[in-house]
């Protein structure tokens, strides 16, 4: 009968749909995912000639990484800023100058998460790609 046929194409319908939006959910993913190798295999920032470090003033950052080793000297650096060391952190109602990826201790899921935030909220995304954290205060300001 029609009725019953009109049903099937429906039902099939759904389905071709549920499946299209499970393929862009994948494709998403996958896109993260090779944002994130890129990054992971990126060169070291190089680090800028002369830079305005009053740049700094003021400023207050997301610092995006488990960098145990470094903790002590970012907190002495930057003390009003903020550390995601999970990514169970939660980044409601956090209003920063830019986000500051510390590439080297990154885990997948802090990225993802810290890289969607930062774009929802039109912030600033700093990738610090180095272990020479000396550097790290001349890059931040070369990026603002």
């Amino acid at each position: 009968s029609k009725k019953k046929y009109h049903y099937q194409l429906s039902t099939k319908d759904k389905e071709i749909e549920r499946l299209k939006s499970e393929i862009q959910k994948m494709q998403n993913i996958i896109e993260s995912k090779d944002d994130y190798i890129a990054l992971l295999e990126a060169d070291e920032n190089e680090i800028p000639e002369s830079v305005d470090m009053n740049k700094l003033i003021g400023k207050k950052f997301l610092f995006v990484g488990d960098s145990d080793t470094h903790m002590k000297y970012l907190k002495q650096s930057f003390p009003d800023s903020i550390y995601m060391t999970t990514s169970n952190f939660a980044l409601d109602n956090v209003q920063v100058d830019a986000v500051v990826f510390l590439v080297k201790c990154l885990a997948h899921s802090m990225y993802y998460k810290a890289k969607t935030y930062a774009t929802l909220t039109n912030t600033k995304m700093i990738y610090f790609n180095s272990h020479n954290i000396d550097t790290l205060s001349k890059i931040i300001a070369s990026e603002l």
